[in-house]
């Protein structure tokens, strides 16, 4: 098994909350891949099973996601430097991806796979089936071992959810804007969930722990 830590110290997060739900993550060392399902699950090695990429964003993901609705453009090319490989059945395309517009800081990209959306930001990225992702199961955390305290939180919300409320294990809250589908920001301290506002009401995701070893 292929544990967290080995990953230049940075502490990772994959949140893939439904029953049927696969979170399928980028490989971060060549011919490693890491897969999580289920709220209580652990990151295992999953065999690189080839997929081929999908041709096209299909139709939940451009009802759910504007961002997947608006044409592409060159600036929405992902950088070669950004450029990660997937592995696993995600059948994902980086080169359907839109880049998101209005960060403060740093850069993300939305793309599709075959029955799921993808997330890339921060320096990594996650992949969750179209149902999970729609309903704003697609968190992304990390940590670096150099920045004690600091977690680089980034997710993906559908349309209509303007700001979520950031919750941390202090009892704090912070709310950051969403910018073409994504929220991200550095975060002080553990986040416990995050609640997205949209115009049904309010839900809450339950963030899990780092896998056992991994401390934030």
């Amino acid at each position: 098994m292929t544990t967290e830590s080995q990953y230049s110290g940075r502490l990772r997060r994959r949140i893939a909350l439904s029953a049927g739900g696969v979170l399928v993550i980028l490989a971060l060392v060549a011919g490693v891949a890491l897969a999580a399902s289920g709220p209580s699950s652990v990151p295992v090695a999953v065999t690189n099973v080839p997929v081929a990429p999908t041709a096209s964003v299909d139709s939940a993901d451009l009802a759910a996601f504007g961002i997947l609705r608006r044409a592409q453009a060159v600036t929405d090319q992902v950088p070669q430097r950004e450029t990660m490989t997937f592995a696993g059945p995600s059948g994902a395309n980086l080169e359907l991806a839109r880049r998101v517009q209005g960060l403060n800081t740093g850069s993300a990209w939305v793309f599709p796979g075959r029955g799921s959306v993808c997330l890339m930001a921060n320096g990594a990225g996650s992949c969750i089936q179209d149902s999970a992702a729609a309903a704003g199961e697609l968190i992304d955390l990390s940590g670096n071992a150099a920045e004690p305290g600091v977690e680089l939180l980034s997710g993906l919300a559908p349309d209509g959810v303007s700001h979520v409320g950031v919750h941390l294990s202090s009892g704090a809250t912070e709310t950051l804007v969403v910018h073409d589908n994504v929220y991200t920001d550095s975060v002080h301290g553990t986040v416990t969930s995050v609640t997205l506002d949209g115009p049904s009401g309010s839900t809450t995701v339950t963030v899990q722990g780092p896998p056992p070893g991994v401390t934030p």
